[in-house]
């Protein structure tokens, strides 16, 4: 059972929310769409992941329709994007500094939903994951981009996973207040996000294990 619990799950999913429709409307822009599929890509990116948390494995009316304030969020992401993309085009890793945090945020609060509803740690992991990933997922395949979610090297499933088990591991097992362990599960996943862009670390892609380990069995029979 959780101690105590994350007391700012509107105020911080409501940023989530923004910060992954910035991301959206980015993109759109980038692909020249006009306002409306601007508008679009952003309620993707910022309302996916929360509807499908909600709507199929939470079994409740999404958050998304029941507060007014989030799809607020969405237009506002996408109306101050549509206004100052010269600026925040300058800033050439204001994407991932945006992305990273959104990642963290939907995936510790997904996390924590489904603790509430009793559910097991290993379901809540995945949940976390679901949340995490499915805007930025379908914000990338909607725009015929190879999504950040499989690219070796991005640390995207792997940053949110390692955030939430966090997460988990304090809140659930170390009797840590859920306030404090949620800080520190955004916080593991947005470094480890913004560092594998910044010092472009490299997973190990599978077909190289394949090789490694034909190459290791091709040695062992000499």
């Amino acid at each position: 059972m959780l101690h105590g619990q994350f007391t700012l799950p509107f105020a911080y999913e409501l940023t989530a929310v923004f910060l992954l429709a910035i991301t959206g409307a980015m993109v759109a822009i980038e692909k020249d769409y006009d306002f409306s599929g601007v508008l679009i890509l952003a309620f993707i990116a910022g309302a996916s992941g929360a509807i499908i948390r909600d709507g199929i494995f939470l079994n409740k009316v999404p958050i998304m329709v029941e507060k007014w304030q989030y799809l607020a969020a969405i237009l506002a992401g996408a109306v101050i994007t549509a206004l100052f993309i010269g600026l925040i085009k300058k800033f050439n890793t204001v994407f991932v500094l945006i992305d990273a945090l959104g990642l963290g945020i939907f995936g510790i609060i997904a996390a924590q939903l489904a603790l509430m509803q009793d559910l097991n740690v290993l379901s809540a992991v995945l949940i976390g994951i679901v949340g995490a990933t499915t805007g930025g997922l379908l914000r990338d395949l909607i725009t015929t981009n190879e999504p950040l979610l499989l690219k070796p090297g991005q640390y995207y499933f792997s940053a949110a996973l390692i955030g939430i088990i966090a997460f988990i591991a304090l809140a659930v097992y170390a009797d840590v207040n859920a306030q404090i362990a949620a800080i520190i599960g955004i916080f593991i996943v947005f470094v480890l996000r913004v560092l594998s862009f910044a010092l472009n670390w490299q997973s190990f892609p599978a077909v190289n294990i394949s090789k490694t380990l034909k190459l290791n069995k091709d040695k062992e029979n000499k």
